[in-house]
């Protein structure tokens, strides 16, 4: 990953994504308009071949980072509530995040909503691996069930 910061000042980060539907998924989740969502925002994807991929997220802080400053127990507490209302959210739209970690979650402490820091989930990468195993164990489960009945 790769910070920048574009024309307007805003910060931004450059991930390249090979051989993943990692923007895909964002992008899907980019269009579910939820106080419950707080995966990160897709600002933009470039395609540079079939295999490689560059996203572009807004920079937000690391959680570990936020917390080791963070003296505050309400606002602990809000980023724990919404760390919880963003994997059900996943959940809830059928995602298994298989690798929620401190490295993988992300602060944006200059929210402009009502709390005072928001909370995000970032790197699908994992996610969509365990996707497509479930699928296709679901598939082989299918398969089995209607040889049976057959």
């Amino acid at each position: 990953m790769c910070q920048a910061t574009l024309q307007s000042g805003v910060l931004i980060v450059l991930k390249t994504v090979v051989g993943s539907n990692n923007h895909q998924l964002l992008h899907y989740f980019d269009g579910i308009k939820a106080p419950s969502n707080h995966t990160i925002l897709l600002l933009d994807i470039i395609n540079l071949s079939i295999e490689k991929t560059i996203i572009m997220l807004p920079w937000k802080s690391p959680l570990d980072k936020v917390l080791e400053f963070h003296d505050c127990p309400d606002d602990i507490v809000s980023l724990y509530l919404q760390f919880i209302e963003g994997v059900a959210f996943l959940h809830q739209h059928n995602v298994a995040y298989c690798d929620l970690k401190p490295g993988n979650v992300v602060v944006d402490t200059k929210s402009e909503s009502k709390v005072s820091a928001q909370l995000f989930i970032i790197n699908f990468n994992l996610v969509l691996q365990q996707l497509k195993l479930m699928c296709s164990q679901k598939m082989a489960i299918t398969n089995a069930i209607n040889f049976v009945k057959s």
